[in-house]
């Protein structure tokens, strides 16, 4: 069939070459071949992702090739991009995963977090050389999640639901590393908007910002509020008179918005003390 190719980043600069059925790994300098692997079985269509701790990811697409968008996720394997040996496969077979809404990272070389537009799968890795050992899932939620972020080994995702006539959000927070949900929390419930901004979120650092911890802001509707991420708890909430259309914010925590009527406003949210308990 025909190879595609793939280049690597600044910390690995050579040549990842692949087709239905095989991965050359390449010198960018020289051409020459470094390691090739071979499939089990073949793909229609594949495509590799470089988390930060340099595992290579090839993710493959079997179900449908007939178009690219529409070409669910079968099973993504990681290999040692230093050898081509492979380390793991990631059973996707039972959910809906589709290229274009997927974002795959890894948490400390030895979980992978498969974030994707129906939920969040986070599997440990296989360790050793058992290829035919079963991996289970670490944790598997299947929800729509309409934003999602990552903090290091902290994921954020907002997630909302339907008690006619009201939208109800929330706030789900995971620790990737140990796969454990740390807390969810409901922070808005609000007729829904039939336009205005979707939502957006931030992380605001303590250190930079001065604050007692880490929050995170999350922006609906008309509706702002400012979690701290190490509890869940709701420090602070604004709601505007009309929907918010635009938010930035600077590295020292002031929050600028703006709303339909072109209203700006300014938050503060810097030197947050510890409320006392």
């Amino acid at each position: 069939g025909t190879a595609e190719i793939e280049f690597g980043d600044q910390l690995d600069p050579d040549i990842y070459m692949y087709d239905s059925s095989h991965i050359w790994k390449m010198d960018g300098t020289t051409g020459e071949i470094l390691w090739d692997y071979s499939y089990e079985e073949k793909c229609v269509k594949s495509y590799f992702s470089f988390p930060e701790d340099q595992l290579l990811l090839n993710v493959q697409m079997t179900k449908d090739a007939n178009a690219f968008s529409d070409s669910t996720i079968d099973k993504i394997l990681t290999i040692d991009p230093e050898n081509g040996k492979f380390i793991s496969t990631t059973d996707c077979s039972d959910l809906e995963i589709h290229h274009y809404d997927t974002t795959i990272s890894l948490s400390e070389s030895e979980i992978i977090v498969l974030t994707y537009t129906g939920g969040i799968r986070i599997e440990k890795l296989n360790s050793g050389a058992d290829t035919s050992q079963e991996q289970t899932s670490a944790l598997n939620i299947t929800s729509s999640f309409q934003y999602t972020e990552r903090f290091g080994d902290i994921f954020i995702g907002v997630r909302s639901y339907m008690e006619n006539p009201y939208q109800k959000t929330s706030v789900l927070c995971i620790n990737t590393s140990t796969a454990q949900i740390l807390w969810e929390t409901e922070i808005a419930e609000s007729l829904v908007a039939t336009s205005g901004f979707a939502g957006i979120g931030f992380l605001i650092e303590k250190d930079s910002a001065s604050n007692y911890s880490d929050f995170f802001l999350y922006t609906i509707h008309n509706y702002s509020c400012l979690l701290d991420i190490e509890t869940g708890d709701i420090v602070a909430k604004y709601v505007f008179e009309q929907d918010i259309t635009n938010v930035h914010i600077s590295d020292n925590g002031c929050v600028f918005l703006t709303t339909d009527d072109w209203t700006e406003y300014a938050i503060n949210a810097n030197n947050i003390s510890k409320p006392f308990d």
